[in-house]
């Protein structure tokens, strides 16, 4: 019988994906595959206006945040953003700076 190693009790790795409108209303979700959050996040900029932005990150559920349990947040892997003209530009790495 084989030993458990550390990485069979770290969290599973999700991908969180948030949209936001230049107002501050936005969208957000969490997924445990990057393909699904790129789908998700593009179909929420698509309803929102102009200079809408969002990104995708890694994230891991932390159970021991307080009062509740949260999620430890991993660097920015996809930014995408809606241009002056509604189309939606999307970017590896960190986002982007506000046009």
């Amino acid at each position: 019988m084989t030993q458990p190693s550390h990485d069979d009790h770290a969290p599973r790795l999700l991908w969180a994906w948030d949209a936001e409108t230049p107002a501050g209303d936005g969208a957000r979700g969490v997924t445990r595959a990057r393909d699904d959050a790129r789908r998700e996040l593009l179909a929420a900029l698509d309803g929102m206006p102009a200079q809408s932005q969002g990104v995708i990150r890694a994230a891991r559920l932390d159970t021991f945040a307080s009062p509740e349990p949260g999620y430890a947040y991993g660097a920015v892997t996809l930014s995408a953003y809606r241009d002056d003209t509604g189309k939606t530009v999307v970017r590896s790495g960190p986002r982007p700076a506000k046009p």
